[in-house]
């Protein structure tokens, strides 16, 4: 279970507004890969026990990499502290609390998420996937080679489903040659 904050008030805008922009918009906006944006409180309040549920059991925000050796600029993981106040804020009833206290700027609306435009652009496959209608769809695995020349310094890597219903979670592995 997750730790309570003792006595603190905790509201969509002096504090869960600008948790969910540091660490869900990126997937879960309008046309991102999640199944619902949590933008504005009218997008997240009939989702406040889901959400509570899944950041204790740590499915969200999906960050499986390990942080033990090295840490990660991009890392978009909730600490201890930000679980406990999104636990805190659901428990008190998802308060919305007042406008003026919102201290997040959203990020500027884009096409792309990491860049103007990027450098490269490389397809997962060159046919459709075909996805069961119904149940649970397994992990699909995909091998590419963007066929570098020579190194190159990744600054940022993007994944661009063709249809972004089906797909809610994508992960990327360097297999070096």
């Amino acid at each position: 279970a997750l730790t309570e904050i003792p006595n603190a008030n905790v509201t969509w805008h002096s504090d869960i507004a600008a948790l969910f922009h540091k660490h869900c918009i990126a997937c879960h906006r309008a046309g991102g890969v999640a199944p619902f944006p949590l933008n504005r409180y009218e997008d997240v309040e009939g989702w406040a026990e889901t959400i509570r549920e899944a950041v204790a059991n740590r499915r969200m925000p999906p960050w499986y990499a390990s942080a033990d050796e090295i840490s990660f600029s991009n890392d978009f993981g909730l600490g201890e502290q930000e679980r406990s106040v999104i636990a805190k804020w659901v428990n008190d009833g998802s308060p919305r609390g007042d406008a003026s206290d919102d201290d997040y700027s959203p990020p500027p609306s884009s096409n792309w998420q990491i860049a103007s435009e990027p450098n490269q652009i490389h397809s997962m496959s060159s046919s459709p996937v075909e996805i069961a209608p119904e149940g649970r769809q397994g992990y699909r695995f995909f091998l590419m080679n963007p066929d570098w020349k020579s190194n190159l310094l990744v600054k940022g890597i993007e994944i661009r489903p063709g249809n972004r219903r089906l797909v809610a979670q994508a992960a990327v592995f360097v297999i070096p040659t």
